[in-house]
C-alpha cells in the first residue's frame, strides 16, 4: 500500500479537471493496446530527461531503475525494439524513504510506502515534497492527491497530506488484520 501523488501537464487554457480526464482516457486507451505504454513524444521524452536530471541533482539518493528490454521482449514474445517502444517510462527509487517517482509522457506519479510513523513520516514526506516541487518547477506538472481528492498547493498543503498519511498509518494494524 502506498500514498500516491499523480501529476499531469495542464495545457494552456485547460483546467486541471479536464487534464485529469484526458489522462484517464489516455490510460484506458493504452490498456486496450496490451502491456506497455503509449508512444512518448519527443517533447515528453526531453521533459523526462530534464526532470530526472533535476531530481538527481536535488536528491542523489534517487536511483534509476534500468528496464531490461530484452527480457521484456522475450516475456511478451515481441521484438526488443517493440519492447522499447512500449516501455518508455522512467523510474527513480528512493529505497531509504520507500518512495518511487515514475514519469511517462505528460504524466508522473510519486508513491510513498505506508511504513513510517511520527517524526520519520514527517521527514520522509518532507523529502518527497521536494521531489514534487522539482516535478512541478522543472516539468510543469500539476500535482493531484487522490487521498485528499484535490489538486495540491505545495506552499500550503503539506500538513493536510501528513495528517492523511498518518491517519492511514494509525489504521494500518486493522487493515493488515483484515487481510
Amino acid at each position: 500500500m502506498s500514498y500516491d501523488f499523480h501529476m499531469i501537464i495542464v495545457g494552456p487554457g485547460e483546467d486541471a479537471e479536464a487534464a485529469v480526464r484526458r489522462a484517464v482516457e489516455r490510460e484506458e486507451a493504452a490498456e486496450d493496446e496490451g502491456p506497455g505504454s503509449p508512444v512518448v513524444s519527443a517533447d515528453d521524452a526531453e521533459r523526462a530527461r530534464r526532470v530526472v536530471s533535476a531530481l538527481q541533482r536535488h536528491a542523489p539518493a534517487l536511483e534509476p531503475f534500468q528496464l531490461d528490454h530484452a527480457k521484456i521482449a522475450r516475456s511478451l514474445g515481441v521484438s526488443e525494439d517493440e519492447a522499447r517502444r512500449r516501455f518508455q517510462h522512467v523510474e527513480l527509487n528512493d529505497d531509504g524513504a520507500g518512495a518511487q517517482v515514475s514519469i511517462l509522457g505528460p504524466t508522473a506519479n510519486v508513491t510513498v510506502a505506508y511504513c513510517h510513523t511520527g517524526d520519520k513520516a514527517e521527514e520522509v514526506l518532507t523529502r518527497v515534497w521536494g521531489y514534487l516541487r522539482v516535478l512541478q518547477e522543472e516539468g510543469g506538472f500539476a500535482v493531484f492527491d487522490n487521498q485528499l481528492g484535490r489538486a495540491l498547493d505545495l506552499d500550503k498543503d503539506f500538513r493536510d497530506v501528513l495528517a492523511a498519511y498518518l491517519g492511514v498509518m494509525k489504521k494500518m494494524p486493522r487493515i493488515i488484520a483484515a487481510w
